[in-house]
Order: C-alpha cells, then structure tokens, then sequence
C-alpha cells in the first residue's frame, strides 16, 4: 500500500531533495529566536503536511497532464491505467492536504501570498492552455521559484515569528535566496540532461535541447556552481557573526565533500556525468539540517527527539558515510584485526601446541 502511493505520488523523487534543505533552514531559524519547543513541533508538523500535499499535487499533476506523451515514448507513468474520477480525486485530496494547515499556522500575509503563487505556478507548469514546461524558459524559471525558492521564502515568513532581522541576518537571508534560485536551475538543467532522450521523442522542447548537452553542462560548471559555491561560503561568513559557532560550517563542509569525492572515485560509481554537479547538494540536504539539529539539540535536550525522527524520515548521507567509516575502522580494522591476530595466535600458540594437545586433545 505504502509502496503504491510512493509511487503514484513520485515521493522518492522529491522527498530527500525539497523536504531536507527546507527543514535545515526552519532548524536555523529557531535556533535564532528559539520558540517554545511544543509550539515549534506543532508548526513544524503542519507545515511538513503542507509540503508533502502540494509537493504530491504537483507531481500528480504533471504525471496526468504527460501520461499519454509519456506513453508513446517509454517513460514510466503510473496514472495512465487511473481511472479519470479517481485521478481527479486524488489530485483534490493532495489539494486538500495541502491547505487545510494554514488555516492552523501562524498567520502571514506575504507567506499566504507566496503559497497561493506556489500553487499557481505548479499548476501553470503542467496543466493546458499554459504549460510552462513547453516553453524553454518558464520551464527552468518556474520550477527553481515553485521547488526552492518560494518553499525557502514561506517557511521564513513562517518560522521567523518574534525574530529581529538585523541587517546582517537580512543579508544572509538574501543571499540564501540567491543560493537556492541558483540551485533549483542547476537541478532543473541536470534533470533534463538526465531526460534528453526521452525529451526529444515527446512534443516537450526543454533548454537542454536547444542548447546541447555540451553546452549546458559547461554553462553549469563554469558559471553556475562556482557561483552557488561562492555565496554558499559567503552565506556561512554572514551569519557567522550572528553566531560565531556557524563558521564551523565551512571546514565541516569542505572535509565532508573531501571525503565523499574520495569514496567515490574509490568506488568508481560515477554512473553519471551530473553526478560531480549533485556534489553541493549534500551542502543543502545533508549538513545544514544535520548541524542545525545538532546545534539545538546541544541548547535543548528536548530536540533529541527531532534529531532521531529526523535520521528516521530522511537519508542522510552525513550519517551514512560516519557509519560506513565506523563500520570499515572500528570492525574491520580494529575487532577484526584484533580477532585475526592476537586471538587466533594465541589459541593456536596457547591451545594448539603440542604440549598443550596431548593433555587436552
């Protein structure tokens, strides 16, 4: 059951990648004003729920709007067999799960304003007469304002309540939204570069196609990710000094990706010519919600609770990459190596020597 809906609603598309940079954002934010921790959770479960309805209402809609063309050229789409009532109350529901928490949040206009524009955008991208997948431009536009910047705006209209902005943070919140724009059309262009093949069967022209593959991946490598790099460091200098403990971020960063550039050129698992460019969202998925958990966890014992629901609803690569270390240190090099030499010589030194076997057996 839970695999069928899974799938109908595309969440392995999309929860690890919108949820995780979004919930590290909330994370910072009250660690900054430090709300009551009950209150905070509240919120934090509406808003989640929020999410995951207008995130599945997009996917669900996109699927029913391509189901024929994808048909025709072997794309994967699980709507096609739906029948059209079903599918229509389906898309309502997510709709439905997807408003009925802000009637329960903390009231803001400009957040309100922001989803309505979220919605409007994730139905002008898929649905007739529209469509702004079909054209170039709208297509890459929309999808990083409805996937990453808008969610980013929302949650700090949202998470932000008795927070005094100084020009500092401001700032900081600026270039943050920079960051995030920069990154969902990074995302959006590797994603198309993934499809190419299938793009050009369909009536979809994406930005890809009309400029080359070539030509793309170097627009993202020599322009947008040392870009994205760039403010993402200027991002953590920032809000260093609102907290001079942030600055741990960089070098906790910049050894993480260290470490995982090694793992995989070790592994050889570059399947992908994209994968180098997906490095730096382990930046936004990965650190920024585990630091930020951890740092309010050390405030408040209380968030312990966040941080183990959190390693439970999310992968985390952080956490993956400390086990795999732990796994390959402590008990391969160590209570292997341990079992290996000194155990084993001793029992066939101690206990298998002659002497010892004609007493013993």
């Amino acid at each position: 059951m839970l695999k069928s809906i899974a799938k109908l609603f595309r969440i392995n598309d999309w929860w690890n990648y919108i949820f995780p940079p979004i919930i590290g954002i909330v994370f910072f934010l009250q660690f900054l004003v430090l709300n009551d921790f009950n209150s905070f959770i509240v919120i934090l479960a509406l808003f989640s729920a929020s999410i995951i309805g207008t995130a599945s209402y997009g996917f669900f809609l996109n699927d029913i709007t391509d189901s024929n063309s994808d048909q025709q050229v072997g794309k994967r789409n699980f709507t096609h067999k739906i029948p059209i009532l079903y599918k229509w109350f389906l898309l309502i529901s997510t709709l439905i799960i997807g408003i009925i928490p802000w009637f329960f949040l903390p009231f803001s206009a400009f957040a309100i304003a922001l989803y309505v524009l979220q919605l409007i955008l994730l139905t002008a991208y898929s649905a007739p007469p529209l469509r702004f997948k079909q054209n170039i431009y709208t297509c890459i536009i929309s999808d990083a304002l409805y996937s990453s910047v808008i969610p980013l705006l929302i949650s700090i209209f949202i998470f932000s309540k008795n927070l005094i902005f100084s020009n500092i943070l401001l700032i900081g919140l600026i270039v943050l939204a920079i960051i995030f724009l920069l990154r969902g059309i990074r995302n959006i262009l590797l994603h198309q570069i993934k499809d190419i093949n299938k793009d050009s069967l369909s009536e979809i022209k994406t930005l890809v196609m009309h400029l080359g593959t070539k030509k793309t991946t170097l627009f993202i490598s020599n322009f947008i990710l040392p870009f994205e790099i760039v403010l993402t460091l200027t991002f953590v200098i920032i809000i260093s000094f609102v907290n001079i403990y942030f600055i741990i971020l960089i070098p906790a960063y910049a050894i993480y990706i260290a470490v995982k550039t090694y793992e995989i050129r070790k592994s050889n698992i570059k399947n992908e010519k994209t994968n180098p460019f997906q490095l730096h969202n382990d930046f936004y998925e990965d650190l920024l919600p585990l630091f930020f958990i951890i740092m309010l966890s050390i405030l408040d014992w209380h968030y312990l609770f966040v941080l183990g629901s959190y390693f439970i609803l999310f992968r985390n690569k952080i956490l993956a990459l400390i086990i795999l270390f732990i796994y390959k240190i402590v008990y391969r090099k160590a209570i292997l190596w341990v079992y290996y030499h000194p155990v084993l010589w001793l029992y066939y030194k101690g206990l298998r020597n002659k002497y010892v076997r004609k007493y013993i057996g």
